[in-house]
């Protein structure tokens, strides 16, 4: 993997013929004379509408690595004609550093023709938005591959010219290597998660005797140290907090497939070292992790790090990540917009949103108050990185601070002045389909169908909003 932070999780992603999609869901139903199959994806809890044009996963498919990093330092361009390729693959892997910015998925292709209202404002004292019940999944059948090393078994996921995806029973996506199949068969019984009892188990195997693994619902911590109380009252308040914006702002949320692993190693060093054994690349003073892949938050407790509230609240943040990827605010292996995906975790670090009954607290991330601060004194700066980030990521690698302050403050603004427009356009974000394409074009679409066109006037009003914040 790329050191750099937003590095995919795939170190090399073939381009998908035709659709751009190899997916391969046991489920699908043909609708004859269409020329369409509908499947349904695990990941999305949703029936996926797909083309049948493309042609075998096992064709030999020319490569589409990601883009490295820019070492450029000056803001991109808001003209989408001049801007650069968007990279192909999302990142699943997230980390959190005090000093360095995190990471989410890449930009939308997929989109849903509304029109785009006017941004009219709205009463932040307006009553609650019903909230639709909670999405569930139908049972599937299990897919196991054989291998030179053994049985894998889950749902398939997707199918490159190179690995097979599957999803297992313990929330992991696990990659294998088309060259290392034998075999595949489809198992007479359907899909379940793992009990807790078997993933705790299995993760004392994993971690040896020197773990506890303990059950404080939904998470399933593994610890040397007593660390987990502090942190277990921690995650479930911020638990309880995403469920009742959830609530508030009318947001679906399925039910936790998977009990959410919280590994909590004893120092640095050891985490550092788990980082590397699982091809994790991490600056050195990185604290946590979310990974998409194995669906789990990663961090080292130390006497101080509870002392720590910049730490509290970086840790806060990729547990943020964890419950928004699997509650299905966003998607796993989908391409959500980075300024989204960040901002949304970013503002569950202020103390407003870390527990559900901090209303009358600051809804200031302290580590992003600076910034924006500085970019509400300069409209022109930010009306340019804004124009940026509703097209691509490219600002979170050349001015990655005003980047991640600028995703924080308006993610902030439109959900708590266009309440109804930004839950619209959570719930497209949270609707892209895994292994979509990405585009500069279709991003800044499906953004205007939601909040318009007006980046003068939104960025008007957004910085008369961060100016006006205590």
């Amino acid at each position: 993997m790329s050191s750099h932070p937003n590095a995919p999780f795939r170190s090399s992603t073939p381009v998908r013929a035709a659709n751009n999609l190899f997916v391969l869901i046991l489920g699908a139903l043909a609708l004859p004379g269409a020329g369409v199959t509908l499947f349904y994806h695990p990941l999305t809890g949703a029936w996926i509408r797909h083309k049948l044009t493309q042609s075998s996963s096992n064709a030999p498919l020319p490569s589409d690595s990601p883009s490295t990093p820019s070492n450029q330092t000056s803001t991109p361009e808001s003209d989408s004609s001049a801007l650069p390729q968007d990279r192909s693959a999302p990142p699943l892997e997230s980390t959190t550093d005090p000093t360095t910015p995190r990471t989410a998925p890449l930009p939308p292709e997929r989109l849903v023709s509304t029109p785009g209202p006017n941004l009219e404002p709205h009463s932040s004292t307006s009553p609650p938005i019903e909230t639709p019940p909670a999405r569930t999944s139908p049972q599937l059948p299990v897919l196991r591959l054989q291998t030179r090393f053994g049985a894998i078994d889950g749902i398939p996921i997707a199918r490159f010219s190179d690995e097979i995806w599957v999803l297992q029973k313990n929330g992991a996506i696990q990659q294998t290597p088309v060259k290392e199949v034998t075999g595949e068969l489809v198992l007479d019984r359907a899909f379940a998660p793992a009990p807790v009892s078997e993933m705790a188990t299995s993760l004392r195997q994993e971690f040896g005797g020197g773990f506890q693994v303990r059950w404080e619902q939904p998470y399933l911590f593994v610890t040397r140290t007593s660390g987990s109380a502090f942190w277990g009252e921690k995650f479930r308040s911020l638990q309880a907090s995403m469920r009742q914006f959830c609530r508030h702002y009318g947001l679906a949320t399925r039910e936790l497939p998977f009990p959410l692993v919280a590994v909590i190693l004893g120092s640095q060093t050891e985490f550092q070292q788990y980082c590397r054994t699982h091809d994790i690349a991490v600056p050195e003073t990185c604290v946590g992790i979310y990974s998409q892949k194995s669906n789990r938050i990663v961090l080292f407790d130390t006497p101080k790090t509870g002392e720590s509230q910049n730490t509290v609240e970086t840790i806060c943040h990729e547990a943020a990540h964890q419950l928004a990827f699997n509650y299905g605010l966003h998607q796993r292996c989908a391409a959500t917009p980075l300024w989204l995906a960040e901002g949304f975790a970013t503002m569950f670090e202020a103390p407003r949103y870390a527990e559900p009954t901090n209303h009358h607290l600051s809804p200031w991330p302290a580590e992003r108050k600076a910034a924006c601060k500085r970019l509400a004194t300069d409209p022109a700066q930010t009306k340019k990185i804004l124009e940026s980030l509703l097209r691509n990521d490219n600002a979170f690698e050349q001015t990655p601070d005003e980047a991640y302050a600028l995703g924080w403050g308006l993610t902030h603004f439109l959900s708590t002045t266009h309440p109804k427009n930004f839950s619209q356009y959570l719930r497209r974000v949270g609707q892209l389909e895994p292994f979509g394409e990405s585009g500069a074009a279709a991003r800044w679409e499906m953004f205007q169908q939601s909040f318009g066109s007006d980046t003068a006037k939104l960025t008007l009003a957004l910085t008369k909003h961060l100016e006006s914040l205590r």
